[in-house]
Protein backbone atom coordinates (compact mmCIF):
# COMPACT_ATOMS: atom_id res chain seq x y z
CA UNK A 1 0.00 0.00 0.00
CA UNK A 2 1.32 3.52 -0.95
CA UNK A 3 0.21 6.89 0.92
CA UNK A 4 0.80 10.03 -0.15
CA UNK A 5 3.22 12.70 2.19
CA UNK A 6 3.80 15.88 1.00
CA UNK A 7 5.71 15.86 -2.19
CA UNK A 8 7.16 11.81 -1.40
CA UNK A 9 5.55 8.61 -2.49
CA UNK A 10 5.87 6.21 1.15
CA UNK A 11 5.97 2.54 1.40
CA UNK A 12 4.27 1.24 4.64
CA UNK A 13 3.62 -1.96 5.63
CA UNK A 14 0.30 -3.03 6.54
CA UNK A 15 0.58 -5.33 10.11
CA UNK A 16 -1.71 -7.07 11.62
CA UNK A 17 -3.80 -5.22 14.64
CA UNK A 18 -1.79 -6.45 18.09
CA UNK A 19 -2.71 -5.87 21.35
CA UNK A 20 -1.44 -2.85 22.44
CA UNK A 21 1.37 -3.07 25.41
CA UNK A 22 2.12 -0.28 27.11
CA UNK A 23 5.96 0.61 26.75
CA UNK A 24 7.47 0.24 30.23
CA UNK A 25 7.96 4.18 31.62
CA UNK A 26 11.40 4.67 31.63
CA UNK A 27 12.81 5.78 34.74
CA UNK A 28 15.10 8.78 35.16
CA UNK A 29 17.94 6.06 35.91
CA UNK A 30 17.36 4.85 32.94
CA UNK A 31 17.41 7.97 30.73
CA UNK A 32 20.87 9.30 32.64
CA UNK A 33 22.99 6.50 31.27
CA UNK A 34 21.32 7.55 28.00
CA UNK A 35 23.06 10.66 28.29
CA UNK A 36 25.90 10.58 30.16
CA UNK A 37 24.33 11.75 33.19
CA UNK A 38 26.89 10.09 35.01
CA UNK A 39 29.98 12.21 34.49
CA UNK A 40 28.98 15.12 36.42
CA UNK A 41 28.51 14.16 39.89
CA UNK A 42 31.72 11.73 39.39
CA UNK A 43 33.26 15.16 38.55
CA UNK A 44 31.72 16.58 41.09
CA UNK A 45 32.63 14.04 43.71
CA UNK A 46 36.12 14.66 43.23
CA UNK A 47 37.96 14.94 46.23
CA UNK A 48 37.97 18.91 46.80
CA UNK A 49 34.82 18.70 45.07
CA UNK A 50 31.43 20.91 45.43
CA UNK A 51 29.96 17.18 46.12
CA UNK A 52 32.76 15.84 48.02
CA UNK A 53 33.15 15.42 51.92
CA UNK A 54 37.18 15.40 51.34
CA UNK A 55 39.36 18.21 51.27
CA UNK A 56 42.47 18.87 48.79
CA UNK A 57 45.42 21.67 48.74
CA UNK A 58 44.69 24.77 47.28
CA UNK A 59 47.54 26.47 46.16
CA UNK A 60 47.54 30.56 46.03
CA UNK A 61 48.97 31.88 42.62
CA UNK A 62 51.93 32.31 43.90
CA UNK A 63 52.62 28.85 45.22
CA UNK A 64 53.81 29.53 48.61
CA UNK A 65 51.29 29.52 50.46
CA UNK A 66 48.32 26.08 50.39
CA UNK A 67 45.69 25.24 52.78
CA UNK A 68 43.50 22.13 53.22
CA UNK A 69 39.59 22.79 52.17
CA UNK A 70 37.17 21.65 49.47
CA UNK A 71 34.90 23.84 47.31
CA UNK A 72 31.52 25.01 48.71
CA UNK A 73 30.75 27.41 46.11
CA UNK A 74 31.52 29.72 43.54
CA UNK A 75 30.92 33.46 42.52
CA UNK A 76 31.88 35.21 39.66
CA UNK A 77 35.09 36.16 41.40
CA UNK A 78 35.39 34.27 44.47
CA UNK A 79 35.28 30.32 45.70
CA UNK A 80 34.51 29.65 49.04
CA UNK A 81 36.34 27.04 50.71
CA UNK A 82 35.82 24.86 53.90
CA UNK A 83 38.82 23.76 55.53
CA UNK A 84 38.50 20.48 58.19
CA UNK A 85 37.54 22.14 60.84
CA UNK A 86 34.68 23.86 59.08
CA UNK A 87 35.89 27.50 59.08
CA UNK A 88 34.86 28.94 55.51
CA UNK A 89 37.06 31.18 53.74
CA UNK A 90 36.39 33.08 50.69
CA UNK A 91 39.16 33.22 48.38
CA UNK A 92 39.52 35.73 45.23
CA UNK A 93 39.39 33.97 41.90
CA UNK A 94 43.02 35.75 40.67
CA UNK A 95 44.53 34.21 44.07
CA UNK A 96 44.32 30.76 42.87
CA UNK A 97 46.68 28.40 41.09
CA UNK A 98 46.21 27.42 37.64
CA UNK A 99 45.86 24.07 38.62
CA UNK A 100 42.86 25.21 41.12
CA UNK A 101 41.58 27.58 38.41
CA UNK A 102 40.78 24.63 36.02
CA UNK A 103 39.63 22.63 38.51
CA UNK A 104 37.16 24.70 39.62
CA UNK A 105 36.04 25.46 36.19
CA UNK A 106 35.81 21.67 35.82
CA UNK A 107 33.43 21.88 38.73
CA UNK A 108 31.53 24.98 37.67
CA UNK A 109 30.68 23.03 34.25
CA UNK A 110 29.75 19.71 35.70
CA UNK A 111 27.41 21.77 38.10
CA UNK A 112 25.76 23.48 35.53
CA UNK A 113 25.73 20.14 33.45
CA UNK A 114 23.80 18.24 35.99
CA UNK A 115 21.74 21.01 37.02
CA UNK A 116 20.60 21.25 32.84
CA UNK A 117 20.28 17.30 33.21
CA UNK A 118 18.25 17.61 36.07
CA UNK A 119 15.88 20.03 34.59
CA UNK A 120 15.52 17.69 31.11
CA UNK A 121 14.88 14.44 32.68
CA UNK A 122 12.04 15.96 34.58
CA UNK A 123 10.34 17.40 31.59
CA UNK A 124 10.76 13.86 29.74
CA UNK A 125 9.48 12.01 32.88
CA UNK A 126 6.92 14.21 33.28
CA UNK A 127 5.49 13.57 29.72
Amino acid sequence: MQKRLGLSLVEVEEVEDVEDVDEPKQEPADLEDLFGYQEAPQQLRRVGGLESLETKTWTDDTGKFQCDARLLRTTSSAVVLVKPNGYRATVPMKRLSEADLRFVHQQVVAKRAMLAQRAFLKKVVAN
